[in-house]
């Protein structure tokens, strides 16, 4: 188990994520990221992925290791496929929030264009899944925005009764 901490202060975020063994890794940084990180949890939980964002971070990675790229690459040599799926639908699912009509936004099928684009496959049952992690992360995210400075959300990972 994970736990995680997000905490408003100021201009900036404050991530916290410690590991069952008590180490932790943090940062300072931006909105944006909180919301994102809090969709990771939704799509990470949902889908019963362990090996993207939060699970590597339970294994010992740090938050900075993420920026690490390889220089011919856009994609870190060493992370596994649940982590590229999982951004991919992190991503989309940011998208699709800075939509003025979010009805307008093709998520399924702009998931579907990049997955294919990666040659990576989505689990079965990915589109019931995709369902309820919208309705997770908004939820998740609405906790997030309910807070005012100095107050913290925690939460752990995976979130307890995600799977479908």
């Amino acid at each position: 188990m994970l736990n995680l901490k997000f905490t408003k202060s100021g201009s900036e975020c404050l991530i916290a994520y410690t590991r069952a063994d008590g180490s932790a890794t943090w940062d300072k940084t931006h909105n944006f990221f909180v919301e994102h990180d809090l969709t990771h949890l939704a799509v990470e939980s949902i889908f019963g992925f362990n090996s993207a964002f939060f699970g590597l971070i339970e294994a010992g990675r740090t938050i900075q290791s993420f920026e690490e790229k390889s220089p011919n690459d856009h994609r870190h040599p060493q992370f596994p496929e649940q982590a590229y799926l999982t951004e991919i639908v992190v991503g989309h699912l940011d998208n699709l929030r800075r939509m003025p009509d979010p009805d307008e936004y093709p998520l399924k099928d702009e998931i579907l264009r990049a997955t294919e684009e990666a040659s990576l496959n989505l689990p079965s049952g990915w589109e019931q899944k995709l369902a309820m992690c919208v309705k997770t992360a908004e939820n998740l995210i609405a906790e997030w925005c309910e807070l005012t400075t100095n107050q913290s959300l925690e939460k752990t990972f995976p979130l307890p009764d995600s799977r479908p």
